[in-house]
């Protein structure tokens, strides 16, 4: 199977598209190797028993971005929410209404490799974008009315428009968002922005009037950010409004929960998760509150060790401890480029195939195990049943953080993650759903 795995590794001659990231990633010429099909890299670069919140996921294609620091003027103004439960009088009859239990918002998916998206709304009226619901960035942009340049111009996308909208304030100031495929330029505002039938007043986005590049022109209207403050433009992202806006509503633990069971049943659950969960739930506290992320210490492959076939012992090149991310938005699983090379040759020298295990933990101690099935690192060839590429790539993350490991799609396939943007914590709990059919080579 090996030389099956390999030769449509080297023969199929596709490029990966990976743009630059949010926090910095640049991408050197080393990514661009054989990769059965175009992948999204994610714009890197949250128990009681609650009300429960439902957002199914739609998978689509994505780019990266980097979004330089832009100092705007934020309105300010009182939000007023209504309680979980309150009384309406008619007459002499009282009536105790109470929040719904669960918001659902309905997200599909096109096709296997790509990240999933979901359906949101911006304005008075509301105006609907389909958007990649993203761990890996912070804030949100939507393409605009106002673009003319050809990605914009694609018969698919949505767009938004500020005049239609009774409520959208504009900040008059424009960030400029640097991807590796060209350039976006998105004028800073905000307006009502409804996510899960759940409203949030004064949402602070970036209305997209320049687009430069061929992977803008994908089937997606934007990219929703739900990572911490610290990685974003200075405004406030959906997750920070969202998490307020659930406590005014009475959710206690306003949990972030991703669960993927395919293309129609895959969703966000906001609020208590452990209806979903069939297994524990381990935490483990993210080790800076920039990215969602943790310490990787190991990857094991059929027994054998990573780490321990490194020369230098160092599983990020010169970093003793080395980070990876948890990101929603990533259709592969990543690797420093400068490990690529010796973990393919790892995943190459098996007799048979293995499940490629994880090795995590948030304080450099007490780590714990989390193995992948052969699904994780290994898919299908569209054009040649029979045959498979790897999920992997090799990315350059040139920032304080990198280089560094991302856990994208094929490991959040099978673990329902859930994130506490409070606390500061991710949680894995092993999904029962994942893709678990034998695979012969």
């Amino acid at each position: 199977f090996c030389a099956k795995l390999y030769g449509m590794m080297h023969g199929m001659k596709l490029v990966l598209l990976m743009m630059s990231a949010v926090a910095g990633l640049k991408i050197g010429p080393e990514v661009q190797r054989v990769i059965q099909q175009v992948k999204f890299i994610s714009p890197l670069v949250e128990v009681k028993s609650d009300p429960v919140f439902d957002i199914p996921l739609i998978h689509k294609e994505k780019i990266i971005s980097r979004s330089r620091t832009a100092q705007a003027y934020i309105a300010k103004r009182e939000i007023t929410m209504p309680s979980r439960s309150s009384i309406v009088r008619l007459g002499q009859v009282v009536i105790h209404r109470r929040e719904p239990l669960e918001y659902f918002m309905n997200l599909t998916r096109n096709h296997f490799p790509s990240p999933f998206v979901g359906t949101i709304t911006l304005g008075s009226p509301s105006q609907e974008f389909h958007v990649i619901m993203d761990t890996g960035s912070t804030n949100l942009y939507v393409t605009s009315t106002e673009c003319t340049s050809t990605p914009c111009l694609q018969s698919h996308h949505h767009k938004f428009n500020s005049g239609l909208s009774k409520t959208y304030v504009s900040y008059s100031v424009v960030d400029t968002i640097e991807y590796g495929s060209g350039t976006v330029k998105a004028v800073l505002g905000s307006d009502v922005c409804t996510v899960a039938n759940i409203s949030l007043e004064n949402q602070s986005f970036g209305r997209i009037t320049y687009e430069k590049g061929d992977a803008f022109g994908l089937d997606f209207d934007g990219i929703c950010g739900l990572c911490f403050s610290a990685l974003g433009n200075g405004d406030k992202g959906v997750l920070q409004n969202m998490i307020r806006t659930l406590q005014d509503r009475g959710v206690q633990n306003p949990y972030m929960t991703f669960v993927f069971r395919g293309k129609e049943n895959s969703g966000i659950v906001f609020g208590d998760p452990h209806k979903h969960l069939k297994h524990p739930l381990v935490w483990m506290p993210v080790n800076k509150r920039l990215y969602w992320q943790l310490y990787i210490h190991d990857i094991i492959i059929g027994g054998k060790s990573f780490v321990k076939s490194i020369p230098s012992g160092e599983l990020c090149p010169g970093r003793a401890a080395c980070n990876c991310i948890v990101d929603t938005g990533t259709s592969i699983l990543t690797t420093p480029a400068a490990r690529y090379e010796m973990l393919e040759s790892l995943i190459l020298s098996q007799d048979k195939l293995e499940n490629m295990c994880f090795v995590i933990s948030s304080d450099l101690s007490n780590p714990t195990t989390y193995c992948l099935n052969p699904h994780g690192y290994l898919e299908e060839s569209e054009s040649l049943k029979g045959h498979y590429v790897l999920r992997i790539a090799p990315v350059s993350v040139q920032n304080s953080e990198g280089p560094l490991y991302i856990l994208g799609m094929p490991f959040l396939e099978q673990f329902i993650s859930v994130f506490d943007y409070i606390g500061g914590r991710v949680g894995l709990s092993a999904n029962d759903d994942r893709p678990n059919s034998p695979i012969e080579i």
